[in-house]
């Protein structure tokens, strides 16, 4: 009797366990060409960590850079190793501007939105022109 009912709540657990992974997610970035996988830098300590000292970014993923609230913000490439897209968008998930293929060479220059946004987006270099992104583009974040 003790077997079969630990044998029950062992399969009981793995099936609770399996669900959750199932379930669980990844967020999304929606463009009109494409979707990619979003890792996340909500805090202060992720945006300043950011992509540094990355050797590359994953095909199909970006980093999105979340502040708490719109403001100018400014983008630089310090400790970056490879060229990357920069996109500003603001809360409403409009596109204000975009820097193309920023290499690493150009720190200690900074990339400033040209309004207030509340997201940033750093994709590989090219994939803001694959992924159909320009200027008043709406995107899709889930």
């Amino acid at each position: 009797m003790f077997k079969k009912r630990l044998i029950l709540y062992i399969l009981l657990i793995t099936l609770f366990i399996t669900l959750i992974i199932v379930n669980k997610k990844t967020p999304t970035l929606k463009t009109p060409n494409k979707n990619y996988q979003i890792l996340l830098a909500n805090t202060e300590e992720l945006r300043i960590k950011g992509l540094s000292n990355k050797k590359e970014l994953e095909k199909n993923k970006i980093i999105l850079f979340i502040f708490e609230k719109p403001e100018t913000i400014g983008i630089w490439m310090k400790d970056m190793l490879f060229n990357i897209d920069i996109v500003y968008v603001d809360e409403n998930w409009n596109v204000i501007n975009y820097f193309d293929n920023v290499s690493p060479s150009t720190y200690p220059n900074i990339f400033y939105s040209s309004s207030s946004a509340k997201y940033v987006i750093e994709m590989n270099s090219g994939e803001r022109l694959e992924s159909g992104i320009d200027k008043g583009v709406k995107l899709y974040y889930k």
